[in-house]
């Protein structure tokens, strides 16, 4: 009889060896498994799981002319291009955290920072005003500055921004609807912008607003600080659009933007609109980008996301940009170097500078041909 301490050579009987072996193996399979699905829940989360914060990248770099339609007025084609620049804006995942801590051409802000109401709706809302408003007021400035009569009409300037420890924080509201200005009255936002430019930082000014809760007008003093690109100029601190604006055109312009907002294109429409409509290419059979926002009194306005949209451009082998003059000291030492070698940057304050780029010693208005 065989004792149980020891199995015949045929039974079917672990090995004190093949137990100690078996069950670690088993426990390797177990543990990396679990390491495998963690590691798939960490690039998951990683990828698609947003964050507090957002992400500002490069966006894309877009032809003008063709997204412009004139009806009832000649319109001359061009060998050139014109381009507008875009910023790429997305909740920003830990991957995109990472990407913005080592590319420098990435920003990550908090959503607080974004969205200070935290309504995003609204915020897109308001970029899509902006955005109608700025291909409104650049088809006004570019037939203006053509010889064109256009009718324009307002009731206020619309406050849609306040800068952080500029002379509106904290006296105005974006919504305040702005109607007079030192005893001049606001019809449209370009007047208010005139205005303030006839005054020195440090003079005490005072502004009448209707409140954006609809309640009774209200009269406040501010005193006038200097722009940080340039010192002698005053700013108040606020952006505008006109409120009830309408213009009245000579013929039709259609400027399609697509699911693009904000202002920063109105002056490359300008831009375009004037290439449209003069036989002069205003490029050279070149292509240009261009960002900056387009005031009526033909000033270029400031725009955000310059360091990405210079490195759009520059991806898209682009050689000349056209930017705002309003840049501080270290944004252009910023995009300077994210621009490097392969792109010209050139900053503008007005319509006037731009085509003098384009076109030193100026362009051929209709009707001036012998």
């Amino acid at each position: 009889m065989l004792s149980p301490e020891h199995p015949s050579s045929g039974a079917d009987v672990d090995s004190p060896t093949d137990r100690q072996e078996g069950r670690p193996r088993k426990k390797l399979w177990v543990i990396g498994g679990i390491a495998a699905g963690c590691l798939i829940a960490f690039v998951i989360a990683a990828f698609f799981v947003p964050t507090p914060y957002v992400a500002f990248a490069p966006g894309s770099v877009r032809d003008t002319e063709e997204k412009i339609v004139v009806e009832g007025e000649q319109a001359y084609s061009s060998d050139g291009e014109i381009m507008f620049t875009t910023v790429s804006i997305k909740d920003a995942t830990l991957m995109d955290l990472l990407r913005g801590w080592i590319d420098d051409t990435v920003d990550i802000k908090h959503r607080s920072e974004v969205y200070p109401d935290g309504d995003e709706d609204e915020q897109q809302r308001v970029n899509q005003e902006m955005m109608d408003q700025s291909k409104i007021e650049a088809t006004w400035v570019a037939l203006e500055y053509l010889g064109y009569d256009v009718e324009v009409g307002g009731t206020g300037a619309v406050v849609t921004g306040v800068g952080k420890g500029l002379p509106a924080d904290g006296v105005l509201t974006p919504g305040d609807v702005i109607v007079e200005f030192e005893g001049r009255p606001i019809a449209v936002h370009g007047d208010l912008v005139e205005a303030v430019s006839e005054h020195q930082p440090g003079d005490e000014v005072s502004i009448v607003f209707e409140p954006h809760d609809g309640g009774e007008p209200e009269e406040v003093s501010v005193e006038l600080a200097p722009r940080e690109s340039d010192p002698d100029a005053p700013i108040l601190g606020v952006t505008l659009e006109t409120r009830d604006l309408e213009v009245d055109l000579p013929f039709e312009i259609d400027i399609d933007s697509g699911e693009v907002t904000g202002p920063s294109a109105g002056l490359a429409w300008t831009l375009a609109v004037i290439d449209l409509l003069t036989p002069e290419d205003l490029t050279d059979g070149q292509v240009v980008a261009v960002t900056g926002a387009i005031e009526p009194d033909g000033s270029v306005g400031p725009v955000g996301g310059v360091p990405q949209k210079v490195s759009a451009v520059s991806r898209a082998g682009i050689d000349l940009f056209i930017v705002p003059d309003s840049l501080t000291e270290e944004e252009y030492e910023r995009i300077g170097e994210i621009a490097g070698d392969d792109v010209e940057v050139v900053q503008v304050g007005t319509l006037d500078e731009a085509l003098e780029v384009l076109v030193p010693g100026g362009i051929e208005l209709p009707g001036e041909a012998a």
